[in-house]
């Protein structure tokens, strides 16, 4: 089975850090979030992908290439305008001949994908979504179904709306036919457009209800907790680093100097140097080849690659590519941020 990952997005409720970096790119502990998804589709013996990309693409092209370096072959397909979801994967027609998998390059899951497949074979449906129980769903499309089969789909719905909630992950499987619906070079949506239509046709789509970790990097607030989700052992995955001490994450390749204090959670990644006297935690990610000099204090943090901060600095609730110089006080811990760390310490504790 071949996969389609949408990764033409242009991450605007991620800004400023998807200014200059498209949000399939933005770093989860050191790797781009997209790579999860590879990492995932080849663990579920899906090593043939086809990426869909516009925004920033370049980017997104020389980091991944040709897909050799994670053993699967990938091709991509550029959308010369946005063309929403389904558009984009209209494009790529030609590529798909059998039932293939839909994945979206800005979430972090470890769902089955096998048991998906399985389902979807199992019930001759021409789509199947991947579904996740959620208490707060209201940012999600939500469906409502009977016996698995999809009857009702609300996008972004009122609470009045809500009798279950279930909403859909961004994850389907998708038999050909679906392409007879698209005209092409048009803007289509699977959720506003393309389910409506196969159900109009009386064709069937099942819903699987997935179990396991889903997250969508769609916010700061989601982008921060899908972080520490990882280091609290949440989250099926790999990452770089190991755990050499409770918390307290370490890929190779670190220097740490004498009399620097480490609060977990924290993560640092490869080429990083700590010099004497600082303090690195808790709730903070480095990223590779991050310099903090001595005696400076970071906190509730997650400093891209190449961050550099100078000598007797404070820094709190920042993210992205910082350079700090010697004696800055910097803080962004304004009451959105302090609340989705308070909030994410009470549920851990």
């Amino acid at each position: 089975m071949k996969a389609v990952i949408l990764a033409g997005g242009e991450g605007c409720r991620l800004r400023p850090l998807t200014n200059h970096c498209p949000k399939p790119m933005v770093p989860i502990l050191n790797k781009p979030v997209m790579e999860y998804s590879i990492e995932l589709l080849k663990r579920h013996g899906i090593t043939d992908i086809i990426m869909t990309v516009h925004y920033l693409s370049s980017s997104i092209r020389s980091h991944f290439g040709d897909g050799s370096k994670w053993g699967v072959t990938i091709t991509y397909s550029e959308d010369g305008m946005p063309l929403g979801t389904a558009g984009s994967v209209k494009l790529a027609e030609q590529m798909l001949t059998e039932s293939f998998l839909v994945i979206s390059g800005d979430i972090l899951t470890d769902f089955d994908l096998s048991a998906g497949i399985q389902h979807h074979e199992d019930q001759l449906a021409a789509a199947t979504i991947f579904t996740k129980p959620l208490d707060l769903p209201i940012e999600y499309g939500v469906l409502l179904s009977a016996d698995k089969k999809m009857d009702k789909m609300f996008e972004k719905p009122n609470w009045s709306d809500l009798t279950k909630h279930s909403i859909n992950t961004g994850i389907y499987i998708l038999d050909p036919k679906i392409f007879t619906y698209l005209e092409d070079f048009t803007h289509y949506d699977f959720s506003k457009d393309v389910f409506p239509a196969i159900l109009k046709h009386n064709e069937k789509i099942s819903i699987f209800e997935a179990e396991g970790y889903w997250s969508d990097i769609g916010t700061l607030a989601t982008y921060r907790e899908a972080q520490f989700d990882m280091l609290h052992h949440k989250v099926n995955l790999p990452s770089k680093g190991k755990e050499i001490a409770k918390g307290i994450w370490m890929e190779d390749g670190v220097t740490i100097h004498d009399d620097v204090t480490l609060k977990g959670p924290i993560y640092i990644s490869r080429n990083t140097i700590i010099h004497e006297g600082a303090i690195v935690g808790p709730q903070t990610v480095l990223s590779e080849s991050a310099i903090i000099h001595e005696k400076s204090e970071i906190t509730h943090s997650i400093l891209w690659e190449n961050s550099y901060v100078g000598k007797s600095c404070s820094l709190g609730g920042m993210i992205g590519h910082c350079q700090i110089q010697d004696h800055s006080a910097l803080a962004d811990m304004n009451d959105e941020t302090v609340n989705a760390w308070r909030e994410y310490t009470k549920r851990d504790s």
